[in-house]
């Protein structure tokens, strides 16, 4: 406890010091927290968007199951619908249609093309208007999030690549992905975006789902271009997702250099600083054991200080983000008790591998010499 508590008087005789320090690992702490919350959000909503159309299977071209473009971009033709119907276990199987296209002011807003009447398009939930009621009408449903960003009500016209289109309803969904999306009818999606008779997946639904590798199987022998995935290895195998999660590791690993340096920085700072006062303390006894001891709190201390900050400024970075009107209510972040536990950790990391040279440093001064200096 003693020990603590000069730990303690040592980073309160530098408050400015120790202040810059502690913000300095909190802005890369909070970096982390941020961008793996992103990815976190994006990750379970795609797999939550796939878990919602009760999905056993989700059916795609051979090879754009590791590649977000070439899903987005896949072409197969709607009539295979038929085909994989016609495999064993295989209760039902529903089309449908994911590209990217520009809306007013946004660039790449992600549209669905699903079929009037079917399951896919009979779950959407509306608080307000209605679902796109037949093929050959220029309708479109919007995402509450988009309509927001939008600032667009019921009966309002939006342009969508050059066309416009009536906003008849707007679907509330607890997915970002769907919120912030755009729904069409399947068959005006695919002129729109000339895609016509092509679809980008087929949802299969399974008489019995503990037959999943039995029927992934049979299709994939069948229809050796196609790849039958789970929910899981839908979300797991994607690249998109792999890139986004190994972004956010490169993302620490940077901030666990250059926090370590920064820390350690400080440290040296404060024991040259202190080096009459270490000399002092091994004159009196001290063992180099302690003083290695002290100047590790002392950082580590300083490092769970920025950790903790960092939540924090994490928390309130993706806030901000959803504060502006091109990014409002399409930045869905997920935080656990797991990531928070990692930031903590990784903070500790930083103060460890910040103290232990100085600390080092500081316990090998011979008390003559330390006494010493001025």
């Amino acid at each position: 406890m003693i020990l603590f508590q000069i730990v303690w008087k040592n980073l309160l005789r530098r408050k400015i010091r120790s202040l810059l320090t502690v913000i300095g690992i909190g802005v890369g702490i909070g970096a982390v927290v941020s961008l793996v919350s992103i990815t976190n959000g994006f990750v379970h909503g795609w797999k939550y968007l796939l878990e919602g159309h009760g999905i056993d299977l989700t059916i795609l071209k051979s090879g754009s199951d590791a590649n977000f473009i070439a899903h987005l971009m896949s072409h197969l033709d709607e009539s295979l619908a038929d085909e994989l119907r016609k495999v064993p276990g295989v209760a039902s199987v529903q089309v449908s249609l994911v590209d990217m296209a520009s809306i007013e002011d946004k660039p790449s807003v992600m549209l669905f093309g699903y079929v009037p009447g079917e399951e896919m398009m009979n779950r959407l939930k509306f608080p307000s208007g209605r679902s796109v009621a037949s093929d050959d009408q220029d309708e479109i449903v919007l995402g509450t999030a988009l309509a927001r960003a939008l600032n667009v009500k019921i009966g309002d016209e939006v342009e969508v690549e050059r066309e416009f289109m009536t906003v008849v309803g707007i679907c509330e969904s607890s997915n970002l992905l769907e919120d912030g999306a755009g729904i069409l009818s399947l068959e005006r999606l695919q002129k729109l975006m000339n895609r016509e008779g092509k679809v980008t997946a087929f949802g299969a639904h399974l008489e019995d789902p503990a037959k999943l590798e039995e029927v992934k199987k049979a299709i994939e022998t069948r229809f050796p271009n196609l790849s039958a995935l789970s929910t899981r290895e839908a979300v797991d195998e994607n690249v998109g997702t792999k890139m986004a999660q190994a972004l956010s590791w490169g993302v620490s690993l940077i901030v666990l250099l250059v926090g370590a340096i920064a820390t350690m920085n400080t440290m040296f700072m404060s024991v040259f600083e202190r080096t009459r006062e270490i000399g002092i303390l091994r004159a009196l006894g001290w063992r180099q054991s302690r003083i290695i001891s002290m100047i590790l709190q002392e950082s580590v201390l300083l490092s769970f200080c920025g950790g903790v900050v960092g939540i924090f400024l994490g928390m309130g970075a993706v806030r901000m983000l959803n504060l502006f009107r091109q990014l409002r209510g399409l930045i869905q972040a997920e935080y656990t008790t797991f990531l928070f536990s990692e930031a903590i950790v990784l903070a500790l990391i930083l103060g460890i591998l910040g103290g232990v040279l100085p600390a080092w440093r500081g316990s090998r001064l011979p008390p003559v010499e330390a006494l010493r200096h001025e």
